[in-house]
């Protein structure tokens, strides 16, 4: 999940007749690109198999999550066409006539519609984005149990992971998270060993193309409330991991263009809705805007926590987040191509010129 821009910290207040028409057939138009859509649970399950392949050098545990997801998948596809698909034509002619219901939430507006095996949803969100998902109802989880692993790397990891994405499921607030990332549900199963309980929550009509979103929940309870406490106790190291997942979660990594140069400074940034719950982070050097709402880490100091990183993570951790294709992990790695540089720069004043030099350290 990364930041695209700096977001408002005010929702939305609500929706004028144009804007709700505007957003009726922006959902109209990606339900009907959907529905005509016949090969998008062959794609699905595809991908998982192509991920299945990749894991299965060296990761045994992953490959065996995978083939349950598989199956789930292609149960929950027949269950799709046997029940829910025959609404789709009756949604979009509700969508047509504006029999719809407008609801607030803390950061967004949103278009709902009720049905059966399914809540349909257009949400206007204080990123001024559009997002339109169909939200699926009555579907079981199913059961994966995963095996205790000796990396030690991944209990920190996890624990930034659950900071950032993570949140509290029934009355016993188990950990859990919910993703459309395949590559981060497989990181969440692979963090939490023990019983996990998932199920999709919904299919979530991108304009970049439909995506699963998946439900992950841990036989655990939720420490996310812990974690500030437990970062204080934690070694500049051990923190520089927790921070790791952290970015996973809720961050972006840029290599930003250095002025009108060829340059490109490296550049980390972390969504934080409350920046003094990562105030431990200032050791590393990042500095946090409370009013934007993220903590920021440029310059030579992303290098150094990148070396950082590199040195102190296993090999094991290195290479899952190879086989994934993590593009995050890609950035990272190409912060160490760009090395700490000095810029002089010389102004010369008249005949009898003064030579002023200023180094500026990047």
């Amino acid at each position: 999940m990364g930041l695209g821009g700096r977001p408002s910290p005010d929702p939305p207040q609500t929706l004028n007749e144009e804007e709700i028409k505007a957003l009726i057939e922006e959902g109209v138009k990606r339900l009907e690109e959907f529905n005509a859509n016949d090969k998008f649970w062959k794609e699905e399950i595809g991908e998982w198999f192509v991920i299945r392949e990749r894991l299965s050098n060296g990761f045994p545990e992953l490959v065996k999550f995978t083939e349950e997801v598989i199956k789930y998948i292609e149960g929950m596809r027949r269950w799709y066409e046997e029940h829910a698909a025959k609404e789709l034509p009756q949604l979009i002619e509700e969508l047509r006539k504006g029999n719809v219901t407008v609801r607030r939430g803390r950061r967004s507006l949103s278009i709902v519609v009720h049905k059966k095996y399914f809540r349909f949803m257009i949400e206007k969100t204080d990123k001024k984005s559009t997002v339109v998902k169909i939200e699926l109802r009555k579907i079981k989880y199913i059961s994966v149990r995963m095996p205790v692993t000796a990396d030690k790397s991944m209990v920190l990891v996890r624990m930034g992971l659950e900071m950032t994405d993570g949140y509290k499921k029934g009355k016993y607030n188990y950990a859990s998270m919910s993703t459309a990332n395949k590559w981060q549900a497989l990181l969440w199963a692979w963090t939490n060993p023990g019983w996990l309980r998932l199920r999709i929550i919904s299919i979530n009509l991108n304009k970049k193309g439909t995506k699963t979103e998946l439900g992950i929940v841990t036989n655990r309870k939720s420490i996310k409330q812990l974690i500030p406490q437990i970062m204080q106790r934690l070694s500049n190291e051990e923190l520089a991991l927790l921070t790791w997942g952290a970015i996973l979660g809720d961050g972006s990594l840029f290599l930003v263009k250095y002025k009108s140069s060829r340059l490109r400074i490296p550049q980390i940034r972390i969504a934080a809705k409350d920046v003094n719950k990562w105030k431990e982070l200032e050791r590393l050097g990042f500095k946090g805007c409370e009013k934007h709402g993220f903590l920021d880490l440029r310059y030579s100091k992303a290098r150094r926590y990148a070396k950082m990183l590199m040195e102190i993570m296993s090999p094991r951790l290195k290479r899952l987040m190879d086989l994934l294709e993590i593009k995050k992990w890609k950035t990272l790695k190409e912060f160490l191509q760009y090395k700490t540089f000095s810029h002089l720069q010389i102004t010369i004043h008249g005949v009898a010129f003064t030579v002023q030099i200023k180094k500026v350290d990047l």
